[in-house]
């Protein structure tokens, strides 16, 4: 019994041991035009500093003929190729080439489907990789949607990029994940394949701009997890890119719509219905932010933001109307709808002016109800807008109420600065009383 014990409690050593071995993953990287290099080494960092990887890497540059620390790529789990036209001799490529033989995880990006000679190109996009690289479209703005909800796909907002890739016929074990679209045209830009047993994933972005975009940072991530069949941790309510925006103190950190203090209703305490007049508050010492008799002024944050995930908790009175404007712009409406048979864009839950919730999932007046925002701003280059504001998804009290819904614009009573790439959020404080609380936002 005691020899069985010890058996087993070196087997759970050895197997703790081999869950906590970090992922080898080996970057080779050169292509100058897309500038591989600088974006790759920001890459590695994040990841050594952020998960359990260790990154070795190959740095080289078109036609190259011969990478340095290759080797290395002989102990790693991944493959991950961002390279062009590279010239490698027939050494180097028999080491590459055993990596996808033997089925070994492969991740490949933008000009990685042109990034040996001829013959092997043939091999690595077509067969390895699944893809059919055709060339390029010119620097337009390529809006990147998501197809279906593959596991990579998890916690990946839109995108946007330029200099569409064209590509097909695909392989027909190819799944599509993401399709680019120039409005002209539209081709497949992101994808998974199998090849001798081992898990491919193959972008076809990758310009520079991308590798600053959350969204698609987290597709790379996840790819990592997904091709090397480990599973990819989730990120958490509370983790270090969550601010919360009122700390239950005072106002200090949040301003008045176009400085008009003196009209403010604005205050901190404990808000609950007044017994005499179910349409008022009664407010006590408390730590929540509290628009007591409404009528005053919106009331907006110092902090900005774009792309996040918004949580808060909302209360109103018996009748009663605000609204909480993401980046000052975008407005989900605020109201008592408690009880409604038919909701609109103005009622609880609507995004005003452009959706109205799929269901009432409103609570009655005096009922702390909660909102859960998923949101992508609206991406800006060179000065023009290239893709608009879209609320990923929003769930009230529990209940999803919108998915997908795109803006095109701002929606009325602003703040009145224009669409930008980031901006505060606000709440509406010139109608009718309201109280917030737990309010925070997480970054994309």
């Amino acid at each position: 019994m005691q020899k069985a014990s010890i058996h087993l409690v070196a087997l759970l050593s050895i197997t703790a041991s081999a869950i906590a071995a970090p992922l080898k993953v080996h970057f080779i990287s050169g292509s100058k035009e897309y500038k591989s290099e600088p974006s790759l080494r920001e890459f590695k960092a994040y990841l050594e500093k952020n998960h359990n990887i260790t990154v070795t890497a190959s740095w080289g540059h078109d036609g190259i003929k011969k990478l340095e620390g290759l080797d290395a790529l002989k102990d790693a789990d991944l493959m991950l190729v961002f390279a062009r036209r590279m010239k490698l001799g027939e050494d180097q490529m028999k080491l590459i080439r055993s990596h996808w033989e033997n089925g070994k995880a492969i991740i490949g990006l933008r000009t990685a489907s042109h990034a040996f000679g001829k013959d092997d190109n043939a091999v690595f996009d077509l067969k390895v990789m699944g893809n059919n690289y055709q060339g390029h479209y010119g620097n337009d703005p390529v809006k990147v949607v998501n197809q279906g909800d593959h596991p990579i796909l998890d916690g990946v907002g839109p995108m946007t990029s330029t200099k569409l890739y064209k590509a097909g016929p695909l392989a027909k074990s190819t799944v599509v994940l993401q399709i680019g679209d120039i409005g002209e045209d539209k081709h497949p830009v992101t994808m998974v394949n199998e090849y001798r047993g081992g898990r491919v994933f193959y972008t076809s972005l990758g310009v520079p701009e991308d590798f600053q975009d959350k969204a698609f940072r987290r597709m790379l991530v996840n790819a990592i997890y997904w091709t090397t069949k480990r599973a990819a941790p989730k990120s958490k309510p509370g983790s270090a890119n969550a601010v919360t925006l009122f700390d239950g103190k005072d106002l200090s950190r949040w301003k008045f719509k176009k400085h008009r203090s003196n009209k403010s209703q604005w205050t901190v305490g404990k808000a609950s219905l007044n017994p005499k007049n179910l349409r008022e508050f009664s407010v006590g010492e408390g730590n929540e932010m509290i628009n007591a008799k409404g009528r005053g002024v919106d009331i907006y944050s110092e902090f900005e933001f774009g792309d996040c995930v918004l949580t808060l908790e909302v209360m109103v009175p018996k009748g009663s109307n605000s609204g909480i404007y993401l980046m000052g712009n975008y407005e989900v409406q605020v109201l008592d709808s408690f009880l409604r048979s038919k909701v609109g864009p103005g009622d609880m839950g609507g995004i005003y002016g452009a959706a109205p919730p799929r269901v009432n999932a409103s609570l009655a007046p005096g009922e702390w109800q909660t909102y859960v925002i998923d949101f992508t701003a609206p991406k800006f280059k060179d000065g023009k807008k290239i893709a608009n504001a879209r609320f990923n998804k929003v769930t009230l009290n529990g209940t999803v109420i919108h998915e997908n819904v795109e803006v095109k614009g701002v929606t009325g009573g602003n703040l009145g600065r224009g669409e930008t790439a980031k901006g505060p959020l606000m709440f509406q404080g010139d109608h009718g009383p309201v109280g917030y609380r737990n309010i925070r936002v997480q970054a994309r």
